[in-house]
Order: C-alpha cells, then structure tokens, then sequence
C-alpha cells in the first residue's frame, strides 16, 4: 500500500510539474501556479507517506471519506441526474484501516508540521501560492492597473501583470527532489540517490524532509497500542501436555 500510494504521487508529481515548467518558461508563470502548488503538495505528501508508518492507510481512509461525503451531497440535490450518479462511487462502502495519522491526512497544515525542516514554513509556501489557486483578491489585483499614486485604478487589463516565475520554478525544483526521494525511500535499490542529494546540495535545501519527534512518538504509540489489543497471551497447556502426554 506505502509504495503503491507513493509511486502515485510521484508520478503525478512530476507529470504536472513538467506542465507548470512549461508554462513558466513561455511566460505564464500565474497560471502555472494552481500546477506548482498541485506539484508541491503531491511531494510532500508522498515524502510523508514514504516515512509515517500508517501514512498511506490515512491518505486511503481520507478518500473512502470524501467518496461517502459526495454521495451524501448528490443524494440530497434537486437534480435527478445529479442524484443517479450518488452510486457511481465505487469503495465508498471500504472500511476504514487503523491509523495514528488521519488529522494529518486530511489537514496539509497539520501534515506539513510532521516534516522537520518544514512545518509552519512549509505550510506557509503553500498558502502563498493558494492566492494564485483560488479566487482571490490577489487575482483580481492583477488585472487592474493601479494609478501613479496606487489611489486608483488607471485601467483594467486582459493579461494579468508579469508574474516572477524564478522562485516558483525553485518551488518545482524542491518538489522534484522531495518527490524523488520520497520514492528513493520505498527503492531498496535506491537507485537515483546520489543524484537527488547532489541536485539538493546544488539547491542548497535539505535532501530529506524527516518526521518530526513528535510524529514518531506518535505513530509509535499506536504501533504499540495495536500490538497490545492483538496480543492474546501465551497459549495455555492443556492437562495432558502438562504432565507431558
């Protein structure tokens, strides 16, 4: 299940990174970043998977979630169509595997603090490019031409204004390399470790986004806690295999 969920989000990873690097290099640095942003929470979450013990049951119970929230949702729309296809969603019914890690699965904030270095500053990136994923006032902002004196507005534009595509293009380079590593984690060749750690070096960011101490404490703790519920003690002799019989 680990190395299946993180061979997904890799590829995925990289797939759309490659489509966002386009687009920055011919000049679309804005539109990219809904792709920059998809990029970077694929690699992280992929990092996470590959070392959280119970990661990838998360990520699986989290689905099985969203599929029982959407067939709520269409069972109870005024469109008949809408509500034919609340059965379409096969693994809705799946039942939920044990984990540690579902707060984090479901909450990319809480997942970004179980990554050190990471945390609140990785957190942080992504909302900075979520002004460019969602309809906000920052987008509106950018097709406005703003008067001299930033009191007005001088025009309205078609094109938004020139976006900066350098720090984001670094963004889909981090994400490469986490992404990379992350499948170098379930890799026991570990075939391109060298070269991730080198493009790591030449980037001057940590190879590694490790779990946080409290992370491994916590996924320890319910490894335990499922040990002990599935212990059923030594195996009780017979009468007979007591006296040797």
């Amino acid at each position: 299940m680990k190395f299946v969920s993180v061979h997904g989000l890799v590829a995925h990873s990289y797939r759309v990174g490659e489509q966002a690097l386009s687009m920055c290099v011919d000049g679309f640095a804005m539109e990219a970043l809904p792709l920059v942003r998809l990029s970077y929470e694929l690699a992280l979450t992929a990092h996470w998977i590959a070392q959280n013990i119970d990661g990838a049951e998360a990520v699986l119970n989290r689905d099985v979630q969203n599929r029982q929230a959407a067939i709520r949702t269409l069972a109870n729309a005024q469109s008949a169509t809408l509500r034919s296809g609340s059965q379409d969603f096969p693994g809705a019914d799946r039942e939920l595997l044990q984990t540690s890690s579902q707060v984090q699965a479901r909450n990319f904030e809480q997942l970004c603090r179980d990554l050190e270095p990471g945390g609140a500053d990785a957190y942080a990136y992504y909302r900075l490019m979520s002004w460019y994923s969602h309809p906000s006032a920052r987008i509106i902002d950018s097709y406005v031409q703003p008067t001299p004196d930033n009191q007005g507005i001088a025009a309205l534009r078609l094109d938004p204004e020139t976006l900066d595509a350098n720090i984001w293009v670094h963004f889909l380079a981090y994400s490469f390399v986490w992404a990379g590593r992350a499948l170098d984690f379930v890799d026991a060749d570990r075939t391109h470790r060298s070269e991730l750690r080198d493009a790591a070096r030449s980037l001057d960011i940590p190879d590694v986004l490790k779990l946080s101490s409290e992370a491994i404490r916590r996924t320890a703790r319910a490894k335990q806690e499922t040990r002990r519920a599935s212990w059923k003690g030594p195996r009780q002799k017979s009468f007979g295999e007591s006296f040797g019989v």
